[in-house]
Parts: C-alpha cells; structure tokens; sequence
C-alpha cells in the first residue's frame, strides 16, 4: 500500500532539488554525466546558466570581479557600471522623522551643550552635539536648532573617527549644492573626512538652524569584548544673533525645539563679558552647567553694570568686496524723572483685532514704573477725546481702562482730538505715551497738533502692543518730538496672558526713561548720520557699508577700527548676513550652481567629486531624499483683495456722510443763496477705521475740518485689505425766482380776475 507523505516533507525536498541545480558540489558533477553530457533537467541547467552568467551574481560579494558593487578588480566598472542618474545608492533603511532629530534607527544625540557668550550687544552661542550609532549602516543625521529671531551663522565644524572639516559660507542658491553631492555621488575613492551642511530656515513664524552631517559609522565589534562599539559623530554650530539692551536689561528668549526622545537634555553655560549678573529663566547659577530640556523655551537676561556710564563703540569688518561698519552707542542703566505723564489710550476700532486685550496689562505695567511723585493723566481718544483718572499714580483708576476700550469715540484716531483735550496740561518735558496698535489717521489738523506739542516742548511715545509694526505716519510724528517707538506686541502678549510683565517692563522704560547726557552724533564717510536721542538704559545701533566711521557721545568719541579676536568672526556673518555655511572640499564649491534644471527636475549628477563619502562597499542612510522642488512664493500684497462690496460702501457713505457734510455746507454758505462749492474727498480705509483722510478743492480750512469729521461717524466694517476712496461732491447756487413781466393786456386781465366775486358795499 503507497502512502502520501506529507507536505512538509515534500516541500523542503523540492528545496533541496533546487539547491542541487544551483550549488556546485558532488551532486551537481553527477548529474552533468548523465546521459553521454545532456543535462538531468534542462529546465533547471537553463537556470543555473542565467545565474552564471549574471555579472551582480558573483560567488564573493567582497571581491568578485564580476561584482561592480564590491571592492574588487575597478577595471570591471569600465564594462558593468548602471547609470548613476536612475540608480540609487542609499540603503531602503527606514528613516525616524523626529520633531528634532531625523536618522535612521539606532541613532541618538548622547550629548550637547550650549556656551553663551554675552558681549558687545551680542549673544555668541557655540553648541556642541555628538551623536551615537549602534546600527549597521552608516547614516546621515539631520538636526534641528531652535534659534532667535535675527540669528545668523558664524562658523561650522565636523569631527568623526575619519577627520574634521570646517564650514565656510554656501553661497548656493538652489536645494542641491555640494554636500548633497558629496553625499550621493559613488566614488572609487571614497573620502575619509565627513562632510556638514547648516542652514538658516524660516517657517511657520520661527526660525531654526538645520544641521545635516554624515557619515555617522555603525557599530563595530569590540576586540576585546562581544559587544559593538558605537560609532561616533561631533558637530559644532556657531551662531549670534543681536542682543539689544531695553531698560538696562538684556534679553535673550530662546525657543523650545520640541520634544524627541532620541535628544539628550542641553548643558547651557552663559559667560557676561560687559554685563552682569547672568540669568536662566530668571536664576543665577553661579556660572556653572545648567540643564535645560528641549522641549521648553528659556530665557537668558544680564544687566548693564551701574560702574559703567553711557559709552559709544564703532568697529569695521569686511562685507562682500568691501566694509561694513558697526556703531553702537549704550546709555547704561535706566533712569526714570517725576515729571507729568499723559497717558493716551487708543479706543478706536482697529484696537478690535487683537491689540485690546492687551492694552490694559500694558498701561497697568506703564504706570507701575513711574515714581510715587509723578502726576498721571489717563485719557482714551479716536476720533473725539474722553479723559478717564487722574492723580499719583497709586490714584489712578486702571478698572476704567477695560472699559475705554470699548468707547464709542468714533472710526478714527486723530491725535489732534486728544490734543485739545490735554493742551492746557502741557508743558516742557511732559510725556505723552500713546497706547495702541501703532495706528494714526493722517490729515494736516494732525500733523499741526504733533507740531504744536513739539513747539510746547512736550515728548510724545507710542507704545504698539499690535501683532503689526507702528505705522509710518505716527512713527515719523512721534520721532519729530525727541519721543521713541515702542514695539511690545509680544511682550504684552506674554503679559496679558498671566505669563510675566518682566519683558513688557523693559520695553516700556524707553517710553519713560531719562535721555543720557551728552549729544549724540554720528559721521559715516564724512556725511553727518542721525541717530536720534540716546535714553538711559537703552541702546542704538547702525551697520552699514563704509569705509570709515565715527561715534561720539558728549565727551567720548570712538573711530571705526577692526574688533576684538573674540567677536570678530560674529560681526563679519551679521555683517555678511551669513544664512548658510558647507563643510566640503574647496574643490567641489566651484560647480555647485545648476544642481537643478530650470524645470526644476535634478540635474545629472557629476562623475565625480573629491568630498564623496560614498564608494563600492560603503552606503550611507540618508535623512532625506535629494529633491529639486522649488519654494512656492506667497502672494504679494498687491494681489489681495478685499472683500468689502462696492454698494455696501456706498450705502454707508450715503447713510453717514451725506446729512453731515450737507450740514457744513449749509454753514459754509451762511445765507448766501449764489454760493457753491466743489471738493474731492479721499479716504483710505482700513482695520475697521480711517486711516487717512484728506479733501481737496478751493475752501477754507473750517470746512475742510467740518467735511473731514463727517466721516468719523462711519462705522467701517471688517474686511481684508486696504481701500482707497475718492469721492467728488459738489453743491449748487440757488438761484432766485425767475421775474415775469406782464404785458399792459395781461395785466389787466390778472388785475380783473376775481372782480365779479367781491361783494358790493
């Protein structure tokens, strides 16, 4: 009786089957004797033929000639080499997209510190990182570097078992530059030395430093244990960024860079070279390590020193083919008078989008810094005046601030409503602190207003706790009267939502602080610079191109000269405003342009570059795939539309403006019948209010005036963009009744009409 056997069995000996025909041995000699040479199955010695005869097939994948891939005889890559262009030669290795470390699996950064140093209004940070493989193939490690806003690159360096390269600026433009080569490109002779890439990158609002470096070694066997060796990569990353003094106090917020298990904890050092007493989040630390996590911001702040009065600094340090220089003028620590304050809030529309809800904390915050003696006036103004408290400012009534927010005081902000309001309480030295978004509605009756508080001696300031920039209009009238530009958006932000007033405080002492003794004037190849007036505990700072320049502040003169050793390489990438740097061969910088043909597809990639550190035998994981995709450009300001309806404006003008204006001109004519006007009127709308207003024709200037206030009662409503509106409107003569004269017949018959019907005496 025949019995099945089972499956199992049966499988594994078609297994073995197929083994003999494709090893060679004992059994396969057998079988090519078999029947006077012909083959046991034709089939199968077909098979084993094609496998002979394939070149990447080869017997020792470390030394077959027949191998292109291995490190065998390099004469056969002169007949079997695939196309570099459609072949690649990374391994399929799955990449782990961290929040900030992105490499393959068993990568990690073991260590990384940060040494702050804070020196001539500078922040210079040197991080130190050094990652760890343990995998089986050598990678590429991309990191990512929270960095401040403004922050540029000063110097790269990149170390392994191999070597070390330092970086110097990429002046690339495209996505593809020369260590993208360096990293995909095979070479016979594979360099030794690893290769860095560290890049500027803004997006979504913050900035970041990216670092890629390779190759990081997988792990070898140990030779005097079983264990694997890690393999070893160290990168350090240089850069500074401005570190301006506001209210004797310099500030340095570093943002958080996300959490990512795979990144070790930062050892943070700071070192105050013309400062003092160094902080993190508001601890001293005695000059020693501290610990920061990743995954939260910090803040690093020092104070001018009080041994130390206003003093000027000027260097000069190459710039592309020429010089650039750099003149900064320090007026120590802040200083605060009891002279008056008038503090104008800004409760107009426009406040609606986001600067209202932080008015309050800013004017608490304001009126805490001033001394016990000070006199404080709170007024809130738009387009009329409304004054709130007054008294010390332990008097001053800050409940009624939250409330003026929401005043009904007209679509516009007019400076010379407030200006009436407050002309009788001013004098020389007064302060006018303008609270607001950074907005002002534009006419000659305000620019006469800002003239006459500068004729009375008066200095006005405007604090912008807006997401936006202070506008032009009220930036120039505020610097025409010796005042100063507040930008606070963030720090009244951070305020307003219960996180700390410390930031805010110090950018509102320049609203408030004492000018520093002595002139300040400036000389750049010969022409005289203004820099405006120094305040204490603030500073001033110009860069730009020149070949010579000067600095003085009362008694102190400083002539531009080449910096200290220690902060040189940093003024020379501000200078430079370095976004950029490459650690490669200098031989391969030459053809890094054109990586990407116009249509954006990848360019061929070259034969050969000296930096490649990939060869036969040797492939490194990348962090990411080489692409050519370009940068998608946002949409210019002049391609937004708004989307305020044409008849909805209309109706509104109609509706507000008409009964007004029919009113001035009703007064303008002052019984006057042949009297008749004709003017244009051109009104720019925008965040909820007039921004600017103007009229033109051949009138007196009390009835521009009274048009003018014709508009204030509109009530703009929200819509993006800005929209310009012109508008003629004219009035006619009335005429007198037209005089008929009747002919001597006609007379006679009007005369008659009606005789028959009276009644006879």
């Amino acid at each position: 009786m025949l019995r099945r056997a089972p499956l199992a069995t049966s499988f594994l000996a078609v297994l073995v089957g197929i083994a003999s025909l494709l090893t060679p041995g004992p059994l396969g000699a057998q079988d090519a004797g078999v029947g006077a040479g012909e083959p046991l199955d034709p089939e199968g010695a077909a098979f084993r033929a094609a496998v002979d005869g394939d070149p990447f097939a080869g017997s020792d994948p470390m030394g077959d000639a027949h191998d292109p891939l291995s490190t065998g005889d390099a004469a056969a890559l002169d007949t079997v080499r695939p196309d570099p262009d459609i072949e690649e030669v990374e391994a399929p290795v799955p990449v782990r997209h961290g929040a900030v470390l992105e490499a393959i699996a068993g990568v990690r950064e073991v260590e990384h510190r940060i040494e702050l140093s804070l020196e001539a209004g500078l922040a210079i940070a040197t991080e130190t990182m050094r990652f760890s493989s343990m995998a089986r193939h050598s990678a590429e490690v991309q990191m990512r570097l929270g960095v401040p806003e403004g922050a540029v690159l000063v110097s790269l360096h990149v170390e392994s078992r191999g070597g070390a390269r330092d970086g110097v600026p990429d002046d690339a433009h495209t996505p593809q530059g020369a260590y993208d080569d360096a990293l995909y490109v095979r070479s016979t002779t594979p360099s030794a030395l690893p290769v860095a890439h560290a890049r500027v990158v803004h997006a979504l609002g913050a900035e970041a430093i990216v670092v890629r470096a390779a190759p990081l070694l997988g792990g070898r066997p140990s030779t005097e244990s079983s264990t694997l060796n890690p393999g070893e990569l160290t990168l350090v990353v240089r850069w500074a960024v401005p570190m301006p003094l506001h209210g004797g106090v310099a500030r340095l917020a570093m943002p958080a860079r996300g959490e990512d298990e795979r990144t070790a904890a930062a050892a943070v050092r700071v070192t105050a070279v013309d400062l003092v007493e160094p902080r993190i989040d508001g601890v001293t630390f005695d000059r020693e390590p501290v610990s920061i996590l990743t995954a939260s911001p910090f803040v690093v702040t020092a104070l001018a020193p009080i041994s130390r009065g206003p003093h000027v600094e000027a260097t000069l340090v190459p710039c592309g083919r020429g010089r650039c220089a750099r003149l900064r003028a320090v007026g120590a620590r802040a200083r605060i008078s009891g002279e008056d304050v008038i503090v104008a809030i800004d409760a107009s529309p426009s406040t609606s989008a986001g600067a209202r809800g932080r008015i309050t904390d800013s004017v608490r915050v304001l009126v805490s810094l001033l001394p016990r003696t000070a006199r404080v006036r709170l007024m809130a103004f738009a387009a009329r005046a409304e004054d709130l408290s007054s008294g010390q400012p332990s008097e001053i009534d800050l409940a009624r601030v939250r409330l003026s927010t929401e005043s009904q005081l007209g679509s516009a902000t007019r400076f010379e409503a407030l200006w009436s309001a407050i002309e009788g309480d001013v004098r020389a030295g007064t302060r006018i602190v303008i609270v607001g978004d950074g907005g002002l509605t534009n006419g000659a009756e305000g620019r006469a207003a800002f003239a006459a508080a500068a004729a009375r001696g008066a200095i006005i300031s405007a604090v912008d706790v807006a997401d936006r920039s202070v506008t032009r209009v009220l930036g120039e009238a505020v610097l025409r009267t010796g005042g100063n530009v507040v930008e606070a958006g963030a720090a009244a932000d951070v305020a307003s939502r219960g996180h700390g007033d410390e930031a805010l405080a110090e950018l509102l002492t320049l609203a408030l602080a004492d000018r520093a003794p002595g002139a300040l004037s400036a000389r750049v190849d010969g022409h005289a610079l203004d820099l405006g007036a120094l305040s204490t505990g603030e500073e001033i700072v110009w860069q730009g191109s020149a070949s010579r320049a000067e600095l003085s502040l009362g008694g102190e003169r400083a002539a531009a000269r080449a910096p200290d050793a220690a902060h040189a390489a940093a003024l020379v990438a501000l200078a430079a405003h370095v976004e950029a740097l490459v650690a490669v061969d200098p031989h391969d910088l030459d053809s890094t342009a054109g990586a990407c043909e116009p249509d954006g597809s990848p360019r061929a990639r070259p034969t050969a570059r000296v930096s490649s550190i990939v060869g036969h035998g040797l492939r490194v994981a990348p962090a990411h795939r080489r692409s050519c995709a370009p940068v998608v450009a946002a949409p210019s300001a002049e391609a937004r539309t708004t989307s305020l309806p044409a008849r909805a404006l209309r109706d509104m003008l109609r509706r507000r403006v008409i009964p007004a204006a029919r009113g001035c001109f009703r007064d303008d004519r002052a019984g006057r019948p042949r009297h008749h006007r004709a003017v244009e009127f051109e009104i720019t709308l925008a965040d909820r209010e007039i921004v600017d207003a103007s009229v033109s024709g051949d009138i007196p200037g009390e009835l521009a005036s009274c048009l003018l206030r014709a508009f204030d009662g509109v009530e703009v409503p929200p819509f993006g963009g800005t929209l310009v509106v012109r508008w003629p409107v004219h009035t006619d003569a009335i005429l007198p009744p037209p005089v008929i004269e009747l002919g001597p017949d006609v007379a006679r018959m009007v005369d008659g009409v009606g005789i028959d019907e009276m009644p006879v005496p």
